[in-house]
């Protein structure tokens, strides 16, 4: 699917740095919190998240996981199966300190064709 960023939300989703798919199903951006900031995610009008992912205060995993979720659906079909495979939540906050959460996002990026794990070289 094609991501384009759109103006924040005025629906009251209450989103930032809002990405919005081409036809307009699916929605991405950043929610303010009061420990930081969240990763939310899911069809744009409907009442429920597919994905909210609490960053905390950092603004690097924040950037780090926004990348990924867009990299993941850039490369879904615009559906209602395209956010099959991410995590959903972390049952640890934030989600970086989460060792599973973390494992399943790995593991859902490393579906994307052209994206692979990088393994640690061997000293001499």
């Amino acid at each position: 699917m094609k991501l384009l960023p759109t103006r924040d939300a005025d629906t009251g989703s209450g989103l930032t740095q809002r990405m919005m798919s081409e036809n307009g199903t699916v929605e991405i951006g950043v929610y303010p919190d009061p420990g930081g900031a969240r990763i939310r995610g899911g069809f744009a009008g409907a009442p429920e998240c597919e994905i909210d992912w609490c960053c905390g205060d950092s603004r690097r995993h924040l950037e780090s996981h926004y990348i990924a979720v867009c990299l993941y659906l850039m490369r879904r079909e615009e559906n209602e199966n395209c956010f099959v495979g991410l995590p959903r939540t972390s049952n640890v906050e934030p989600c970086w300190e989460d060792n599973e959460f973390e494992k399943a996002l790995t593991q859902a990026m490393l579906t994307i064709p052209g994206v692979y794990q990088s393994r640690p070289k061997k000293e001499r």
